[in-house]
């Protein structure tokens, strides 16, 4: 009893004393931490479908409400988790400074978990001159971007105009300077960014390349075919062209590729690379002048006289509407075979996009102008007389 007497009568249990308060205020912060989190997940399902709602990305459904709510929750589970355990934590290490026996472990515990803060500390307030670095970088080339934007609108507007540069290189130009100040702007970030010095960087980076140069070859070979295309204008969207044995209307021009729309309404693909190795006719820009010829071939026997051919052929022109008349049709004799002549008419139209409907347009008139006319449009066929030797190849063996 008097052993009693004399601990109470000490400082003895001043330290224990003391780690009941700190547990105790450890238990009240840990209470009001998980309040306040529980609150705060309260609120997040509430505002689900006035404040939360899905992230789309035009029809298609990124993140559903569903899904941010879940991912909230569990942020702030997880945020629940550590706070509870840095409060264990800091009533430990000041637990520990309350008796005398365990201050240098509490020393080594701190010292433990200051250390790595202090590093991670350090590390952030170094790392702020490049992070600024960077920022002012990302800033500078936003505003350079905006201001290539603005000046290549204008030209595309027709406000401002430059001789030899048409309104339509103005899209195409933009995207390669964007694409020249981006990259721009990465080089000059990169040597900045964390970690941009280590070995394991550099070799994803080669890496990437590698890859990059190997399977982008082809594409490569597209977009400066497409480049190329742009400036040269061989042809321009809703132009009626014919490339390689496709003929139809352009539809859509990009770096890499090209489609047209045939007129069974084919929608057709082409790579820029090919339509650059190859041959391509514009109708369209044929109409612009004279306008487009077409030409028709037609083969009838010697009994027709070329003198009543030819006005029968220019009168199926004048009858085709879609057909003009200045300049005018002509018909050319175009070759003399053993049973049949043959010729070509040729007449213009300024109506490309309507090619194939007036071909068959000219043809019913050609039908029906020399039927009028009591002429048979039909030809004679010659066959060869067999030889004796292919008689006697014919007989049968014995």
């Amino acid at each position: 009893m008097k052993d009693w007497k004399n601990w109470f009568s000490s400082d003895d249990w001043l330290p224990v004393l003391y780690a009941l308060l700190a547990l105790a205020v450890a238990g009240i912060l840990t209470w009001l931490w998980m309040r306040m989190l529980e609150r705060a997940r309260m609120r997040v399902r509430a505002w689900k479908g006035t404040r939360i709602q899905a992230i789309r990305f035009q029809k298609m459904v990124l993140l559903s409400e569903e899904r941010i709510v879940s991912l909230l929750t569990s942020v702030l589970g997880a945020a629940r988790l550590a706070g509870c355990l840095v409060l264990l934590v800091l009533w430990a290490i000041v637990t520990l400074n309350f008796f005398p026996a365990t201050q240098q472990l509490e020393e080594q515990a701190l010292d433990y978990v200051t250390e790595p803060l202090a590093s991670v500390a350090m590390g952030i307030v170094h790392y702020i001159p490049k992070l600024m670095f960077i920022v002012f970088a990302v800033v500078a080339g936003r505003v350079l971007l905006k201001g290539v934007y603005f000046f290549f609108h204008q030209i595309e507007l027709g406000t401002v105009r430059f001789r030899g540069f048409h309104p339509d290189w103005a899209g195409p130009t933009y995207q390669l300077a964007k694409t020249l100040v981006v990259v721009f702007v990465v080089i000059i970030i990169f040597p900045y960014l964390p970690a941009a010095s280590s070995g394991a960087f550099k070799g994803i980076s080669v890496f990437l390349g590698v890859l990059v140069s190997l399977g982008s070859s082809s594409a490569v070979g597209n977009i400066v075919s497409g480049v190329v295309l742009t400036y040269m204008r061989p042809y321009q969207v809703d132009d009626y062209v014919r490339i390689a044995q496709t003929e139809g209307r352009v539809i859509e021009r990009s770096l890499l590729l090209t489609r047209v729309q045939t007129p069974q309404n084919e929608i057709v693909t082409i790579p820029n690379a090919q339509i650059l190795s190859g041959q391509m006719v514009n109708y369209s820009g044929m109409a612009a002048g004279d306008g487009v010829i077409l030409h028709m071939p037609l083969s009838l026997g010697y009994q027709v006289p070329f003198e009543k051919i030819e006005p029968l052929l220019i009168e199926a022109v004048r009858r085709t509407p879609e057909l003009e008349q200045t300049p005018a049709p002509y018909v050319m004799h175009v070759g003399l075979d053993n049973t049949v002549a043959r010729y070509e008419l040729n007449a213009y139209t300024r109506k490309p996009l309507r090619l194939p409907y007036i071909y068959s347009d000219l043809r019913f008139k050609v039908q029906a102008v020399f039927a009028e006319a009591g002429v048979d449009l039909t030809s004679p066929v010659f066959y060869p007389r067999p030889s004796q030797l292919d008689i006697q190849d014919r007989r049968p063996s014995a």
